[in-house]
């Protein structure tokens, strides 16, 4: 069960809730980091979407290509980089400065962010140019190996061009060239003639440094022309280059490969190869790692979870530092002190789930970093939840008029292994003790409205108050001693110190309790001390059981936190464990007797139709897109009512779709597809052939806009995309489409060429 899953069945009318579903866009953007000098400044625009321009990349004669420069090469043909692959690029550019960084895209139409516009200033070495294939191996011996057309052969066609080119670019130019998804950590110039192992069996050829006509080169470039195989995944790449080491430096290739020199050869160890050494400092490759490990997207409406994955992006907003004298009083405070430079979406969650249950209070979340990324769908909380504020996170500020101020000069927090707990512990007393109101860690989820808590504090266990959730009145004088506390004892070297333990001591003076006595629940000198079941059904001990699928623990979890203000999943443990669908939907056996959760048996599921048959062709095995694929295949199969979408004005989508029982139009997509089924193509199979044979069975003509209306029995629908919040497609882009412009949108070897043009084509052959 999940913890969301628990919100989801306690919490009856959670409808509006928008981020709690909508973050998952953080996962698929990931790497808007910026931090000056040795940080990655790939930003963001500060609108909803990020801006891009077209740039039409010169050809450039090969013979004027820099020579000893780093190389990156894109060869798929999209007409965009991602992000990832711009950090990539801006590493490199980064830490060479004095080197030419050439990024060869195999697409003359090249869109970037519009803030790479900075990069002329910022990377003069930087050089976008179109790689013409002919051009660049032109002069080598894998010219005339090109006219062979192996390459279209190849299942894996865009990393063999790829391997193939490194090898010629290398030879030809001399240089470091660099596979696209590699972050560089430092300079690198004192590497030639170098290959990094990536086990002790094998060679990787991500990352390679050579002179200009290198033997070792042009051994692989003739091993590639003699042995090259189209069908085998790293044949040519990671296999071709511990094939020619082992030939070219006469090793037995039973024996196990070790860093060192070969005629001339640097053989670079495994960690020297793939993970800088002082790994501590790279601090862009720990981000990305962060960003990369945020969990699932949850989506709600009407009592039902909805799990989508989106290509959205994030938007930077330069935070505020608000003056802490214009903090709202009794407010609901939210405190982020690790530095990151976004929020994750469980975060994300408590701050939504605070501000839906108190639409007339003020949420407050301060965090350390002035430049942060959030999910662009939260620029709707403007509208939804007008009660949030972000706001800078000045620690001095924050401090000042209190008698922390003085205090932190002493430099205590710089000395704990544990700096972003210790200043967060500290900070949530300060904000309490100068505006009062209501402090949540963000690693809970609020269930219920919390008005009625004032001068309170939760018990974790019979003998310690946690301090995960409080709330006091302005300048109580029990969060002041907490303050005198941590002037007097804090301890920078212990978790829990200066948290839950410094609550329970200061607990245990203000109230003149026995220390050695358990505590109880009730009040004292004003104080309400909660019992456990108030804030933390869950104790930390069990905080798997929030996240298990068994129906018997989540059932037991529900019962606990029925009466609970809120849930608390402790985030110390639970980090890295993502938010899955719940078991704890069994409980829709009552609510939803119509709900069914079968196994799929894609051999049951295609039985009786002409694609059995095709399915012993083994295309989805052959296909890098196989789950895409079998989905697109799978989906026109239900029997309702004869009803699709438009998605835009040329587009017809196959994410919504209701026909019945063996309708013609469905029949003329499963045809379509036994007939013309590319494996190779990512979408080839979804929106874009669904609207090639809607034009074919309705008899349109291509070159007209689609309109909302009847086609022969089929309900074509205006906007069914008013159900998604963010269309996929930036508005510049459906205008051209609109008007016949950018055509290759719709060619069939694209993605969503075989979706949304499939329906088209299928209402046309009727």
């Amino acid at each position: 069960m999940t913890l969301c899953g628990v919100r989801s069945i306690i919490q009856k009318r959670y409808s509006k809730a928008t981020v709690f579903f909508a973050v998952i866009i953080v996962i698929l953007v990931g790497i808007l980091i910026t931090k000056p000098k040795n940080w990655l400044e790939l930003r963001q625009s500060q609108n909803d979407e990020v801006k891009v321009s077209q740039q039409t990349l010169k050809t450039i004669d090969a013979s004027k290509i820099p020579e000893n420069a780093i190389y990156l090469m894109e060869t798929s043909g999209l007409p965009m980089l991602s992000p990832k692959q711009l950090c990539a690029v801006e590493s490199a550019a980064l830490h060479h400065p004095n080197r030419s960084v050439v990024m060869a895209v195999n697409n003359k139409f090249l869109q970037l962010p519009i803030v790479l516009k900075s990069w002329s200033e910022m990377y003069p070495n930087v050089m976008f140019i179109n790689l013409d294939i002919v051009q660049w191996l032109n002069g080598t011996i894998l010219l005339p190996w090109l006219s062979k057309n192996l390459l279209d052969k190849s299942p894996f066609k865009t990393p063999q061009a790829s391997n193939a080119l490194r090898y010629a670019t290398l030879f030809k130019y001399g240089g470091f060239y660099l596979d696209t998804d590699v972050i560089v950590l430092r300079p690198m110039d004192d590497l030639v003639n170098a290959v990094g192992l990536y086990s002790t069996t094998g060679l990787n050829g991500a990352a390679m440094a050579f002179d200009k006509h290198h033997p070792f080169m042009e051994a692989c470039m003739n091993e590639l022309s003699a042995n090259f195989n189209p069908y085998k995944w790293g044949s040519n790449g990671p296999d071709l280059l511990t094939r020619v080491i082992n030939t070219y430096c006469n090793f037995n290739a039973t024996n196990l490969l070790k860093p060192g020199y070969c005629k001339g050869i640097r053989i670079l160890d495994i960690m020297r190869s793939i993970i800088q050494n002082r790994y501590s400092k790279s601090t862009v490759l720990f981000a990305l790692i962060n960003v990369i490990l945020v969990g699932m997207l949850i989506s709600k409406r009407e009592n039902m979870l909805e799990f989508r994955q989106t290509k959205n992006n994030e938007v930077q907003q330069t935070l505020k530092t608000i003056d802490p004298t214009k903090i709202p009083e009794n407010g609901i405070y939210f405190l982020e002190t690790s530095g990151l430079p976004m929020l994750s979406p469980k975060q994300l969650c408590a701050v939504e789930s605070a501000a839906l249950h108190h639409p007339n209070r003020s949420v407050v979340v301060a965090v350390k970093n002035k430049f942060l990324q959030l999910p662009s769908v939260v620029k709707s909380w403007s509208e939804k939840y007008k009660n949030i504020m972000f706001t800078t996170l000045d620690i001095v500020q924050w401090l000042n008029g209190t008698i922390l101020l003085p205090w932190l000069s002493k430099n205590l927090f710089d000395k704990s292994p544990f700096k972003t707990t210790q200043s967060s512990n500290v900070l949530r007393y300060v904000t309490l003790f100068k505006s009062g109101g209501l402090y949540l860690d963000t690693d809970v989820i609020v269930m219920r409205p919390m008005y009625d808590l004032m001068n309170a504090v939760g018990l974790q266990s019979t003998n310690v108050i946690n301090n995960a959730v409080m709330a006091f009145e302005k300048h109580h004088p029990y969060i002041e001693a907490c303050l005198k506390e941590v002037f007097a004892n804090f301890n920078p070297y212990k978790w829990g110190s200066n948290g839950p333990n410094l609550l329970t001591r200061v607990i245990n003076t203000f109230c003149n309790f026995n220390a050695t006595n358990l505590l109880k629940p009730g009040d004292c000198k004003g104080i309400r001390i909660l019992d456990i079941s108030a804030f933390y059904p869950v104790p930390h001990t069990s905080w798997q059981t929030l996240f298990n699928h068994d129906q018997n623990i989540s059932a037991t979890v529900l019962r606990k936190a029925e009466q609970s203000y809120l849930l608390h999943y402790w985030n110390k443990m639970s980090v890295d464990e993502p938010i899955q669908l719940p078991i704890v939907l069994k409980s829709w056996s009552e609510r939803y007797p119509n709900v069914m959760f079968i196994h799929l048996d894609i051999v049951q599921w295609l039985n009786g139709t002409i694609l059995l048959p095709w399915l012993s062709k083994n295309l989805f095995d052959k296909s890098p897109f196989k789950t895409a694929q079998s989905s697109n295949v799978l989906r026109p199969m239900d029997d309702l009512v004869n009803a699709v979408g438009l998605q835009s004005t040329k587009e017809v989508n196959n994410a919504v779709m209701a026909f019945e029982k063996h309708h013609p139009y469905i029949e003329a997509c499963l045809k379509d597809v036994s007939a013309k089924f590319n494996p190779y193509k990512w979408g080839s199979n979804g929106p874009g052939l669904l609207t090639r044979v809607i034009h074919t069975f309705c008899n349109f003509n291509k070159t007209n806009s689609l309109k909302a209306g009847y086609c022969k029995g089929i309900r074509i629908l205006d906007s069914m995309y008013k159900l998604q919040t963010i269309s996929h497609t930036p508005v510049k882009t459906l205008e051209k489409l609109s008007t016949g412009e950018d055509l290759d949108l719709l060619n069939p070897y694209k993605w969503g060429s075989n979706g949304p043009h499939l329906l088209t084509r299928c209402v046309k052959d009727r």
